[in-house]
């Protein structure tokens, strides 16, 4: 605070003028210093702007962690149905083996073993497919789309899409057993 030097009264030391009597104040040069602060707004401040920068940091990691969750799940859930897929199956009404195995990440091969030491080769595209199931274009012997539906680990069923036609049921096997039918002749590709 300061004085006017026309009526004598208190005056900040910001002001211009005289609020008293009117006079224009002399202009004084503020001091830099600062000589008390706030501490308490400051702290204050502070407290929210931490609070806002922690929550913001909370939402993006949130965020984050959904899409890599979510991308986690999407690919074990294919790869880990398909890879439960691939292998040797025995088809017990047919008396017949057939071994899925994958030549990319979109097609695949169905190789059929029989008794009589015949096998044939069937390639074909993988359309669509989701928990438990993957459905792949066949030319043939189905000249259109075939589903394979995983019961559980040692089951599968293979059928037409969307033909009511009979659904053949599989067993998984091993590799021993598989050989041990087809006569010991190993599977080339």
């Amino acid at each position: 605070m300061r004085q006017c030097s026309n009526c004598g009264s208190q005056v900040r030391q910001h002001d211009n003028f005289c609020g008293d009597c009117g006079m224009n104040l002399e202009k004084q040069q503020c001091s830099e210093e600062i000589l008390e602060t706030n501490n308490e707004w400051n702290v204050e401040n502070k407290k929210k702007t931490s609070f806002l920068a922690h929550k913001r940091f909370v939402v993006v990691s949130a965020i984050a962690l959904i899409i890599v969750a979510s991308t986690i799940y999407i690919f074990l859930t294919h790869s880990s149905t398909f890879n439960k897929m691939k292998g040797y199956w025995y088809a017990g009404g047919k008396g017949a083996y057939l071994q899925i195995q994958e030549i990319d990440d979109k097609n695949i091969e169905i190789v059929f073993y029989e008794k009589r030491g015949k096998t044939e080769r069937v390639k074909g595209s993988v359309v669509d497919y989701n928990d438990n199931q993957v459905i792949c274009n066949m030319s043939y012997p189905w000249n259109g789309r075939v589903k394979l539906e995983l019961l559980d680990d040692t089951t599968l069923y293979m059928s037409e899409e969307g033909k009511k036609s009979h659904k053949l049921k599989l067993t998984k096997v091993s590799e021993k057993e598989m050989q041990e039918f087809y006569g010991g002749e190993k599977s080339s590709r």
